[in-house]
């Protein structure tokens, strides 16, 4: 799961970064079928591959970061999301809660630019993992 701040930086980040990665890397390629393939399971915002799929979601509707397990998520620009996710809160506990089906197993990358010292959410982040 790849979680920006908004659905459309989602978008983004998939049509500008992962997109261009499948189609000029032969063995991501052969993973992932052209989503102007009939019934490819590929679109801007999944994108699905043999063993797996990637999602890129926003944070500003909480039905976008529920009812699915992840095991490898990937949040990035922490401290732009919105502060909470309609009634259920922090986008980003939500979409760590994703991974405990995987207890153990599961990766959580973490990434953002810090804004305010003392009200940074990767900065609470970082200095939390050491």
């Amino acid at each position: 799961l790849m979680v920006q701040p908004t659905d459309d930086n989602a978008i983004a980040y998939s049509k500008e970064r992962i997109g261009p990665m499948i189609r000029d890397t032969p063995s991501l390629r052969k993973l992932v079928k052209d989503p102007n393939q009939k019934n490819s399971g590929n679109t801007l915002s999944h994108k699905t591959f043999f063993g797996g799929f990637i999602a890129f979601v926003g944070t500003f509707r909480e039905n976008k970061l529920a009812s699915r397990p992840i095991r490898l998520l990937l949040c990035d620009e922490v401290d732009r999301y919105a502060k909470s996710s309609g009634n259920e809160g922090s986008p980003l506990e939500l979409a760590k809660k994703r991974t405990t089906t995987f207890v153990g197993i599961d990766k959580r990358i973490i990434t953002g630019t810090p804004t305010v010292k003392g009200n940074s959410e990767i900065e609470m982040e970082y200095d939390a993992s050491t």
